[in-house]
C-alpha cells in the first residue's frame, strides 16, 4: 500500500511539474509577442535596409514610405545623415532582416501633420503593393459605413493567394478611420496622401503570411 501511495504522489508531482512548465513557456511566448515594437517609415523616398549598420553597407531593399517594420534591437552607434543624427535599428521587413537609420522611422499612433481629416477623405479605394495575378491588396471604403477589401496572404513558386475582408467603419475622436470585422478592429490615418496603420490598433490587417502589417496604401479613386 505504501508503495502505491508513493507512486500516485510521484505521478501527481510530475503532472503538476509539466503543467507549470508549459504554463510558464506559454506565458513567456505571449509576453514576447505582445512586446514586439513596430515603426512606420516616414522617409518620403523610402528607407534603405542594409546588411550592417553602415551607410556604405550593401543595400538589401528599399522600404517604401508608410510601410511598417518590426524593431528587433536598437544599437548604441549613431550616424549623421544629412544633419539627421540617429541611432541604427536592426529591423525586420517582410522576410528580410537588416539595419536602418532610426531617424526615418516614427512610432506615432496618429497623423504627424495633425490635419483634421474627414469622412470624405477616407472614402474611396486604397491600393497596396502586394499583387496576385491582376488583384492588388486593397481596401474599399464606402460612404454607407461599410468597407471591403483583399489582403495578400502569400505566394511561392506554386502560386499565390489572398483573403477577402469586409465589415463596418467609423471615425474615432482622433479623426482616424477604424475598420471593424467580426474578429478585429484596426485604425488608420492619412499622412502624406497615404493610408497609414495606427500601430496601436492594426493587428487585424496583416499580409504575406501575416508577417507584414497592412500600411502605406495609395488612394486610386
Amino acid at each position: 500500500m505504501e508503495i502505491k501511495i508513493k507512486s500516485v504522489i510521484n505521478i501527481v508531482s510530475i503532472s503538476i511539474f509539466y503543467f507549470l512548465f508549459h504554463t510558464i513557456l506559454h506565458s513567456q511566448s505571449v509576453t514576447t509577442d505582445e512586446a514586439k515594437q513596430y515603426r512606420f517609415v516616414i522617409a518620403k523616398t523610402g528607407l534603405t535596409l542594409r546588411t550592417s549598420p553602415d551607410t556604405e553597407a550593401e543595400a538589401i531593399d528599399t522600404i517604401p514610405f508608410g510601410k511598417v517594420v518590426e524593431v528587433i534591437s536598437e544599437l548604441p552607434e549613431t550616424v549623421n545623415v544629412q544633419g539627421n543624427i540617429s541611432n541604427w535599428f536592426e529591423v525586420k521587413y517582410k522576410w528580410n532582416k537588416g539595419y536602418v537609420v532610426s531617424g526615418y522611422l516614427s512610432e506615432t499612433s496618429e497623423s504627424p501633420d495633425k490635419k483634421p481629416y474627414k469622412q470624405k477623405d477616407y472614402v474611396g479605394t486604397w491600393k497596396g503593393d502586394w499583387k496576385c495575378g491582376k488583384e492588388f491588396s486593397n481596401l474599399k471604403i464606402n460612404k454607407n459605413g461599410k468597407f471591403s477589401g483583399w489582403l495578400f496572404s502569400g505566394g511561392d513558386d506554386s502560386g499565390c493567394g489572398g483573403i477577402p475582408v469586409k465589415g463596418s467603419w467609423n471615425l474615432n475622436l482622433s479623426g482616424e478611420i477604424c475598420l471593424k470585422t467580426n474578429m478585429e478592429e484596426s485604425c488608420f490615418f492619412i499622412f502624406n496622401n497615404k493610408l497609414i496603420a495606427n500601430l496601436d490598433s492594426a493587428s487585424g490587417f496583416k499580409e504575406n503570411y501575416e508577417s507584414e502589417i497592412m500600411s502605406g496604401l495609395t488612394k486610386v479613386k
